[in-house]
């Protein structure tokens, strides 16, 4: 993470799931608060669509299984570099699936969230208010106001109502990778 952090040219990370000292998704979310605006790269041995879903969910700009062909490897990364996100399809022959630029835009502001964020979110979704979260959660309800304003802010959207559609469509594109 410190030669991620200490060097600004950094265009691009990849980061395998089972890196040593990385923790696995705690790790990618780290890294993702860490240098916030650096596409990262998941890659795996793993071709679960749980774990494709949660690396997306977690910040990840792609997920990329070891099993990928070369070229797909190359697709794959040239199309994280132009701004997409990519998602590999799992059936038939291992070919990618590329994000539409709508995808894209929503993954994006997810992957924008921090972990706290994205329960004060799901909380929202769910109909609670800031007291029932902020009771639930173990926090006060000035936090939870605060959680709010950020998501507002970093989905661009001016309501709690808005904030609540937009999240309807990311948890809708997540399912597609299901």
């Amino acid at each position: 993470m410190d030669v991620a952090t200490a060097d600004d040219n950094v265009e691009l990370i990849f980061l395998d799931l089972n890196m040593p000292g990385m923790d696995g998704f705690s790790g990618l979310v780290a890294l993702r608060n860490a240098v916030p605006s650096v596409p990262i790269i998941m890659v795996s041995a793993s071709e679960d669509v749980g774990t494709i879903r949660e690396a997306i969910t977690c910040g990840a700009s792609g997920f990329m299984p070891k099993s990928l062909s070369k070229d797909g490897m190359v697709s794959a990364v040239r199309h994280v570099l132009e701004g997409g996100v990519f998602i590999p399809n799992l059936t038939g022959n291992q070919t990618e699936r590329q994000a539409s630029p709508a995808d894209a835009i929503l993954a994006e502001s997810i992957s924008q969230l921090t972990h706290q964020q994205r329960i004060v979110l799901q909380r929202l979704v769910g109909g609670q208010s800031n007291k029932q979260i902020a009771y639930e959660l173990g926090i006060v309800e000035s936090t939870v106001k605060a959680h709010v304003s950020a998501i507002l802010r970093k989905l661009c959207v001016h309501s709690r109502t808005q904030a609540v559609i937009k999240a309807g469509k990311i948890l809708a594109y997540l399912q597609q990778l299901s």
